[in-house]
């Protein structure tokens, strides 16, 4: 019996930011919250959530399913996705590359604005 091919590796994946000192922690299902992040790394861990970010993150992380989240970023900037249907759309604060992005759910979406 020929031997299957083996899988392709997979790709890659960004590690989350770590929770650092100074990190914006933003918790709760169903909260709808209006954040100043300038400068900082935000947390979100919550689920069925609206939140707008202004003033330039450095990084963004979501855990959770079913938030929307509008961000301000500074380059460079992360974004890490750990839940489903997760939609995060961001402006860049200046000048600079696009966010580095990670994703571990379904169905979300990220996206410039």
């Amino acid at each position: 019996m020929p031997a299957l091919p083996e899988a392709p590796p997979a790709p890659p994946r960004l590690a989350a930011p770590a929770v650092l000192p100074g990190t914006l922690m933003l918790r709760g299902d169903g909260v709808d919250r209006d954040s100043d992040c300038t400068g900082r790394n935000v947390l979100i861990e919550g689920s069925g959530g609206r939140f707008a970010l202004r003033g330039g993150c450095r990084s963004v992380t979501v855990q959770g399913n079913d938030d929307m989240v509008r961000a301000e970023l500074l380059p460079p900037a992360r974004i890490a996705i750990a839940g489903d249907r997760v939609t995060l759309r961001y402006v860049l604060v200046g000048g600079g590359p696009p966010p580095l992005v990670s994703i571990t759910g379904r169905d979300d979406q990220v996206g410039a604005d």
